[in-house]
């Protein structure tokens, strides 16, 4: 019985060891919450990684680590990025913002379905963005913007009509770049939209709705999707002049 309870116990003593190499062990993957947008990195036993930020931004980078100094250096650019290791997070440090990682996976932002039978109707108020579409990522608005000291964009839809302001009432840079006046959309198939040409190059835009009631803003430069925004319900729309 006695030698039965010491293999016992050293049994225990093996597992739990095996549990805090792994532990301390930083290869593997590891995943940040990075605006809304989930940030994957993958740190290989010979020095090398992978990052991707979505399906359309990815990367390679070699790394080292000396005590719980992190340092990795993207093989494209040269960029240096620092950080700490603790043993189960790995921190990296863009300028003055934090990422921690973690080993958990994470989701990132979901929409819901578009509603295609959405009426005219149901486009008309005053709108505050809370997320925005570059590159194939969604972005947390709000955060990133009182990251940067930035105002949030408040779209208005009146009689068909829409124009972007500031926060404070002030004009968006929206506007000061495709005009001032509000612009003029036209209801098809569920969606308000219009094009206007700079020069030669044709400009659409166009509004849908999602099935929770979120509204979507797309700017169309050429034929290429060059920037989303969806945005959230903040009040009705002024009732026409009688």
């Amino acid at each position: 019985m006695k030698k039965f309870i010491s293999l016992v116990l050293t049994l225990c003593m093996v597992c739990l060891t095996g549990a805090v190499l792994a532990e301390d062990d930083i290869t593997g993957d590891w995943f940040a919450d990075y605006y809304g947008v989930v940030m994957k990195l993958t740190l290989n036993e010979d020095g090398t990684a992978a990052m991707s930020l979505s399906e359309q931004m990815s990367g390679t980078a070699t790394w080292t680590l000396e005590g719980d100094k992190f340092t990795m250096t993207e093989s494209e650019t040269g960029t240096v990025t620092e950080g700490t290791f603790t043993g189960t997070e790995l921190v990296l440090k863009q300028g003055e913002t934090e990422i921690p990682f973690g080993r958990e996976p994470l989701e990132g932002i979901k929409l819901a379905e578009v509603k295609a039978d959405a009426a005219a109707e149901e486009f008309e108020g005053v709108w505050k963005v809370q997320y925005m579409s570059m590159a194939g990522m969604l972005i947390d608005a709000e955060t990133a913007a009182a990251s940067y000291g930035e105002q949030m964009p408040v779209l208005t839809v009146k009689d068909g009509k829409i124009s972007f302001s500031n926060e404070d009432g002030s004009e968006n840079g929206m506007m000061s770049m495709y005009g001032s006046a509000p612009m003029e959309m036209t209801y098809a198939d569920g969606e308000l939209s219009c094009e206007l040409a700079l020069g030669e190059l044709k400009i659409s835009f166009k509004c849908i709705m999602l099935q929770d009631g979120m509204l979507g803003f797309t700017i169309i430069m050429g034929d290429e999707v060059s920037m989303g925004f969806y945005f959230c319900r903040t009040g009705e729309a002024e009732a026409p002049a009688a």
